[in-house]
């Protein structure tokens, strides 16, 4: 069985500027987070992180659309060996806490980019 067969929410290919609220510098940003689901994103970081740290994500969805703010344990990590826009860490976040307005924004961003109502209640 394939990783993406044993996903429980669909990954959606996005390019968003990611606060990770650990670090000092809470107007700069040194992720770039590249696919999103209900349930977890990947970042590129520039900075290594550990297995299992929690971390607070902030992220915008786009403009109008508001932002979002999760709480999520980091479940794997990768070298980029070329480096993403000058990123050396692929990681792997899975979402342990998120607000309920903040999910439902969540949920309506990936609907549109999907294209069909996927979440059902």
């Amino acid at each position: 069985m394939s990783w993406s067969d044993r996903r429980k929410y669909p990954r959606v290919d996005v390019k968003l500027q990611t606060v990770l609220e650990a670090d000092l510098d809470l107007d700069g940003s040194d992720a770039l987070m590249s696919n999103l689901s209900l349930g977890g994103c990947c970042v590129f970081s520039d900075r290594p992180r550990k297995m299992g740290e929690v971390l607070d994500l902030r992220f915008e969805l786009g403009e109008g659309l508001g932002s979002v703010s999760a709480e999520g344990e980091i479940k794997w990590i990768k070298p980029i060996p070329s480096g993403e826009d000058g990123r050396k860490w692929a990681i792997g976040v899975l979402f342990t806490d998120i607000s309920a307005p903040d999910l439902h924004a969540l949920k309506a961003f990936l609907e549109e980019k999907i294209g069909a109502e996927m979440f059902s209640e």
